[in-house]
């Protein structure tokens, strides 16, 4: 719905007489109570006229035929979009933005390129992490030029000389994690940390993550940062903060040198499982687990089928039922024991317990508190 272009044919299910917000913008029927009774039915929308080519930015005009039970009809041109059509046009920057750092010393930096972006060589008194979300071109720094593309990663410290050039065909998004010593804060463990992400790799040096998963990993901190960002929602400062945190430590745990990187299938899914080891007691769905490795899931679950002999499922419960074990010998409590390791379902989780210990939790624990008196 939101790429439709002229002719494109558009199908809703109604039950009311006015239509929800589509994308921001308001559709209300001007006429025709046949249209918007209080029925259920299906109507169709024709697009006849949108300069835009997308449905929720600009006043377009529609055909209606609608279908309720065996009444059916068509209403001409009664619907039209109200929204600006500015409004979710993207600024492309030709030259680079003015950062002001809030108080805790963080903040997020989203730099469209327009084709005549220049940016002279400079210093900033902030650190940057950045990620070259589209296009490609050079970082040129003191010591030399660096080609940088899209999917790659830049630890830029504070201080340091530099600039970025882009291809004049493929200019550049850059997503800039900016920031100061009130975050990093001079002797704690965060600026511990993004000491520690310049041991192996020089400033400037482009890094990549090891696999599809990681890499997905890593933007959606940045997402969460920008969502918490642009809402300003009471905390948005401390789960910006939250986040920022963990897209240090994937720096440190999850990338490696852009030249050192080769494209493997096989690391991506042992990405999935280091996931699974560490978040076993959460809720996932193949198709997610599949689609972050930009994978099939029949693909996908070969794959992992040969990495670990199990199936995603067997391996999430016999993780879940080791950790469950551990949680019944410290508090001697079956139910918690049961939702804490991750299953949501007590009679499922006594179904697999049984299975893969030999015992109910029951049994397992009064053999637990025999082997103590013993």
């Amino acid at each position: 719905c939101w790429q439709a272009k002229s002719g494109s044919l558009i199908r809703f299910s109604v039950l009311k007489r006015k239509l929800m917000p589509v994308g921001g913008g308001e559709t209300e029927a001007k006429g025709g109570e046949a249209l918007c009774s209080w029925e259920i039915g299906l109507i169709w929308i024709v697009l006849l006229s949108n300069s835009s080519g997308l449905l929720s930015s600009s006043g377009g005009f529609f055909v209606v035929f609608w279908a309720f039970g065996d009444r059916y009809g068509a209403a001409e041109l009664i619907f039209s979009m109200r929204t600006n059509p500015k409004r979710n046009m993207v600024t492309r920057r030709s030259g680079p933005a003015d950062v002001r750092i809030p108080e805790h010393g963080l903040w997020v930096l989203e730099s469209h390129h327009a084709e005549a972006f220049h940016m002279e060589m400079g210093r900033w008194p902030f650190h940057k992490l950045c990620w070259v979300a589209i296009g490609r071109g050079l970082l040129e720094m003191e010591q030399g030029s660096v080609p940088i593309q899209r999917n790659q990663f830049l630890l830029l410290p504070a201080g340091l000389e530099h600039r970025f050039v882009d291809h004049g065909a493929e200019p550049m998004t850059l997503v800039i994690t900016c920031m100061d010593e009130r975050f990093l804060k001079p002797r704690g463990w965060r600026e511990q940390a993004w000491k520690e992400a310049f041991e192996s790799h020089p400033a400037g040096r482009p890094r990549k993550a090891r696999s599809a998963f990681q890499h997905s990993e890593m933007i959606d901190r940045l997402k969460l940062m920008l969502r918490e960002q642009r809402s300003g929602q009471t905390g948005w400062e401390l789960a910006s903060i939250s986040a920022a945190g963990d897209l240090i430590v994937h720096l440190l745990r999850s990338c490696v040198s852009a030249d050192e990187f080769e494209s493997d299938s096989a690391r991506a899914v042992e990405g999935i499982v280091e996931y699974l080891d560490a978040n076993f007691y959460k809720q996932v769905q193949l198709p997610e687990l599949a689609g972050r490795c930009e994978m099939s899931k029949r693909r996908f679950t070969e794959l992992f089928k040969n990495r670990t002999g199990k199936t995603v499922t067997h391996y999430l419960n016999d993780r879940r039922i080791e950790y469950a074990k551990e949680r019944l010998r410290e508090t001697e409590h079956i139910l918690y024991s049961c939702y804490e390791s991750g299953f949501r379902d007590v009679a499922y989780f006594y179904r697999v317990f049984k299975r893969q210990a030999g015992m109910t939790p029951g049994d397992f624990l009064n053999s637990v508190k025999e082997d103590a008196r013993n």
